[in-house]
């Protein structure tokens, strides 16, 4: 966790005097940067609340990061450096920091701490989403941010990744700092039609073609028991006004000598509709998630809800709401509304989704985001 923890006021100030560097095209490397945040209200009830509040609300400063990115003057070296505030902490965390490398044939070669390719949902920036926040079931399944290296190639209508990195959640984490020994995870997509550049966030875009874009993803992780292997099929749609999304998702644990502990699956679909061109919009999501009475998940050295009580139904949510738009994502303003109908084995604070509560929760979210 070394990594994670750095003097938060000398590396602002270090990279604040970087990114205030001239970078002129065709006058050396480039050098870019941008601020990123999102304020967040949200108010939690709980129907069954047994020894918690009913109703508990929160601010929240989710996101606040500084992100640099730096190209050579021939193009073929990369690098981005992205650092943001820890809510647990109160400190300062490093998100990227890796380096890309052009190679033959156009393959790109990464290196160092990047999120590994696996959901699309995770593929597309937090501050791109269409609801304050990514789903429950993104959550759960996601790799997040490792340590590694990855091979990546665009063609014309699709794109190739695979990586070999130091298992989920393992940001920061030193030799023998994580429960992964070796992890590898491979992400293709395909545009079956249009653009696949259309379908780069999920937003409901009046003027514009219509793309299919269809992925496929699966990651295997061994280390310490239960080793993971989990599996993704996606298609999103986009069209004039409206845009679609659904996943699909099984994860498989297990123990030594190949003893199954439990076979999840899940799905995810959502929906946008442009109210205003390029003022208002509405959406809809929609997650189901079977545990299979297991909820595990490797997050560095530890595991996330190990002695969670997880029902042996599965876990359904709904979201419902708004976004206005006043310049794009650089300035916006979400209103949702979160309804879970079954228990919540782990709590997710950036979702408002609290655990404990049998009969389900209601979660209503404010969010305001800006990026310059």
């Amino acid at each position: 966790m070394a990594l994670r923890r750095i003097h938060g006021p000398i590396l602002t100030l270090a990279l604040l005097a970087a990114a205030a560097l001239p970078a002129v095209a065709g006058e050396g490397p480039t050098l870019k940067y941008g601020l990123e945040t999102q304020l967040r209200a949200m108010l939690s009830h709980l129907d069954e609340p047994g020894g918690n509040p009913a109703t508990d609300g929160a601010l929240q400063v989710r996101t606040a990061r500084l992100d640099v990115r730096a190209k050579s003057e021939d193009g073929r070296m990369s690098g981005r450096f992205m650092v943001g505030a820890d809510r647990a902490t109160g400190g300062i965390e490093i998100e990227y920091a890796y380096a890309d490398l052009a190679l033959p044939q156009l393959w790109r070669l990464r290196i160092g701490q990047f999120k590994p390719e696996f959901l699309r949902e995770e593929n597309v920036g937090s501050t791109d989403q269409l609801a304050a926040e990514r789903s429950y079931t993104a959550d759960y399944f996601t790799v997040d941010y490792a340590e590694g290296a990855a091979l990546m190639r665009d063609f014309s209508r699709s794109r190739v990744a695979v990586a070999l990195h130091d298992g989920s959640y393992s940001a920061g984490t030193d030799l023998g700092g994580d429960r992964t020994d070796i992890a590898l995870a491979a992400r293709g997509e395909f545009a079956l039609r249009g653009d696949r550049k259309r379908c780069a966030d999920f937003r409901a875009l009046p003027d514009e073609g219509t793309a299919v874009l269809l992925g496929v993803a699966a990651d295997f992780e061994q280390g310490i028991d239960p080793d993971v292997l989990k599996a993704s099929a996606d298609v999103a749609v986009g069209g004039p006004g409206y845009s679609l999304f659904a996943a699909v998702i099984v994860q498989s644990l297990d123990g030594s000598h190949g003893a199954s502990i439990a076979d999840q699956k899940a799905l995810v679909a959502q929906g946008s509709v442009c109210l205003v061109p390029g003022s208002w919009d509405a959406f809809g999501r929609w997650e189901h998630l079977d545990f299979d009475g297991v909820y595990h998940r490797n997050k560095g050295a530890g595991v996330s809800g190990a002695t969670a009580t997880v029902d042996d139904e599965a876990l359904d949510i709904a979201t419902l709401g708004v976004n206005w738009y006043r310049d794009g994502q650089s300035s916006r303003w979400t209103l949702d509304l979160v309804r879970a109908l079954d228990r919540i084995p782990v709590a997710n604070t950036g979702s408002g989704l609290l655990a404990g509560s049998a009969a389900g929760q209601t979660v209503v979210r404010l969010q305001y985001q800006f990026k310059l």
